[in-house]
């Protein structure tokens, strides 16, 4: 009747590796009844990681410290906007004592020729002028003198502003760079599965061709002994 095929014995789980140039990235294999699959990242991939999460730390704790300082200044800034206004000050009234004097001068010697000297209502209502124009130019010099400093102010909480959002945004680039490196391995995952599963549904339909072919011999056998009794009978 010719020598019959042995039933062929179930597979067993494949492990399979990945590897990048000499380093293995990727690792699937079985845990008992579990399969695991692992992203192993190389040593230059490691160290990367390493230092962007150093950096990531260094830079979320300065934006910590810096926190507090984002709606305040500094008392040097203060001496410096100080030293800014009284240089303004006396530029103003400089400039403002150049144009007063003269026009002073030049009414006082227009009464005195009218009206020979200074005790007369000409010059009493004039000089009364003067002096409100000079009490309204002080006035403005103090309020530019204000809007300066309150100026220099927004403009050095804006830079502190984009200075804070400057970390920040380094923080989401190098937190970019840690996502790329789990992109990777992601990518690594589906390669290893992929082969794992290729190796071993390959070894599984080996398998159950081989199953197969047994069993029709097995069938064929069955109807052997079937017809030969039946002849005997």
């Amino acid at each position: 009747m010719g020598k019959q095929p042995a039933q062929p014995t179930a597979p067993a789980f494949h492990p399979s590796d990945v590897y990048m140039g000499n380093d293995l990235v990727q690792s699937s294999y079985l845990d008992g009844d579990k399969i695991v699959t692992k992203s192993i990242p190389t040593a230059e991939e490691a160290a990367n990681k390493a230092r962007r999460t150093s950096s990531i730390t260094e830079l979320e704790q300065a934006m910590k410290d810096y926190l507090p300082q984002l709606n305040a200044t500094t008392p040097e800034f203060q001496n410096s906007i100080n030293d800014t206004a009284n240089s303004m000050l006396t530029s103003a009234q400089e400039n403002f004592k150049k144009q007063f004097d003269p026009t002073m001068r030049n009414l006082q010697e227009e009464a005195g020729k009218k009206f020979g000297g200074l005790n007369n209502s000409f010059y009493a209502d004039e000089s009364k002028k003067l002096a409100d124009i000079g009490a309204q130019s002080q006035a403005q010099i103090a309020r530019d003198i204000e809007l300066k400093k309150s100026d220099l102010t927004q403009q050095e909480l804006g830079n502190k502003q984009s200075y804070y959002d400057n970390l920040g945004k380094q923080v989401a680039y190098l937190n970019s760079g840690v996502n790329d490196f789990y992109d990777v391995n992601n990518q690594r995952y589906v390669q290893g599965t992929q082969a794992s599963d290729m190796y071993n549904s390959w070894d599984m339909n080996k398998y159950n061709a081989q199953l197969d072919a047994y069993n029709q011999a097995q069938n064929r056998r069955s109807a052997m002994m079937s017809s030969l009794f039946g002849a005997i009978g």
